[in-house]
């Protein structure tokens, strides 16, 4: 009876580690129509649960040229989350994509409101 409390214990913890969730954060310029692929993807890797970052910055401007970004979006997938538990934090990495606007998009700075 004990030993099975301890099971479902130890199963329910390992549940909660795995299952602790996916993040994305997606910044996004409403005035601007994405493209429906991301112009670039990478792994962006970190250490020490985030604390050191061996990939540097994203140079956006770089990837989408004569065109305006988009879209920038970073997230966690259950990859990342899986690589994170196993080496116990000492890597973290997260997922990256650059989407660049259409060639339809208004770009912002022709939209201007003035209150009489």
């Amino acid at each position: 009876m004990r030993q099975s409390k301890m099971i479902r214990t130890a199963l329910g913890l390992l549940f909660l580690a795995l299952d602790s969730g996916c993040y994305r954060q997606t910044y996004r310029n409403s005035e601007l129509v994405p493209q429906s692929q991301p112009a670039l993807e990478r792994t962006h890797h970190r250490a020490l649960f985030g604390l050191v970052d061996f990939t540097g910055e994203l140079a956006t401007q770089e990837v989408c040229r004569e065109r305006q970004v988009a879209e920038i979006r970073n997230e966690q997938s259950e990859k990342d989350i899986f690589l994170q538990l196993a080496t116990m934090g000492l890597y973290s990495p997260t997922s990256e994509s650059v989407v660049c606007a259409t060639s339809e998009s208004r770009p912002d700075e022709n939209v201007f409101y003035r209150t009489p």
